[in-house]
């Protein structure tokens, strides 16, 4: 009998706030669709590459998911005010915030929605950078006979000669902050003319080397950018690992950690960058 009773209760209370209710629950509607947009977004950028007609698409599912967020604060404003005048006026202050702690509840799953925070969004822009990488390595070759920057300093030439952005060298998932790298260059490609490589070689693959358990004892401002450069001024960090910077190697030093042993993005000689499955990654080509 009392649970009868309780559930009548609550009918009761949601019938008679049924503005603030529908609000809730349209707002909750909109909230998944906005994730599931999201989602697909992912999906398709990654399966097709970061070619114009998915930049079209992907920004149209970004504007569509930023007017839905609007459409979500309304909605939650609109519980809001309907909440006091729904059955709770003239009964207790608490009422009212608790409806407002609900609003700010419901608001910490809209936040997610904007950042996009998926393990596949974060695939694609570790895929990114290794995209702006791709198109910096070749605006240094063009200003160096053609060829690529040597092994020893192949990070530093980057963000000094061809104005690198210091966090297009870090992949969110890698845990690298600026002034590291999260990724490697192939030690057979390196100093080589990029004309002169085959278009399936590696040039670039992520990687974890350099990242130890000794951790950042070296100050960022003994980084060979920010010895050549007056404009560059890493942000939000003072010291780095000592050697996650300039990495060179091949197939034995590459990761797919920072994917959940999915696979990893590569970076190819050929100016295309692919997120290969680990399964195919004993598949790729390492020497010219």
């Amino acid at each position: 009998m009392a649970t009868e009773t309780n559930i009548g209760q609550i009918k009761a209370e949601l019938r008679k706030n049924r503005w603030a209710t529908a609000c809730l629950v349209c707002a909750a509607i909109v909230l998944l669709l906005s994730v599931a947009l999201v989602y697909f977004n992912d999906l398709y950028i990654e399966s097709v590459g970061l070619n114009s007609t998915a930049m079209v698409v992907g920004s149209v599912f970004g504007i569509t998911v930023m007017l839905m967020t609007a459409i979500n604060v309304l909605l939650f404003i609109g519980a809001l005010i309907a909440f006091p005048f729904c059955g709770y006026k003239g009964r207790s202050l608490g009422r009212i915030f608790a409806s407002l702690f609900l609003c700010l509840f419901a608001w910490a799953f809209i936040c997610p929605t904007m950042g996009a925070v998926t393990p596949v969004h974060y695939r694609k822009l570790c895929g990114m950078n290794m995209g702006l990488l791709g198109r910096n390595l070749e605006s240094y070759a063009k200003d160096h006979e053609g060829r690529l920057p040597a092994l020893s300093n192949w990070c530093d030439e980057l963000v000094t000669e061809a104005h690198t952005h210091l966090n297009h060298l870090c992949c969110k998932m890698s845990g690298a902050v600026d002034g590291e790298s999260s990724y490697a260059m192939n030690k057979s490609a390196a100093g080589m003319k990029l004309s002169d490589l085959p278009g399936d070689v590696v040039l670039l693959f992520e990687t974890n080397l350099g990242r130890t358990e000794s951790g950042r004892d070296k100050s960022v401002r003994e980084r060979g950018f920010y010895q050549n450069s007056e404009w560059i001024e890493p942000e939000g960090n003072e010291t780095v690992y000592r050697n996650r910077w300039n990495q060179s190697g091949g197939r034995e030093i590459l990761t797919t950690e920072h994917h959940n042993n999915v696979g990893c993005n590569i970076l190819f000689a050929g100016g295309h960058r692919k997120f290969v499955p680990a399964a195919d990654i004993d598949q790729l080509r390492w020497w010219p």
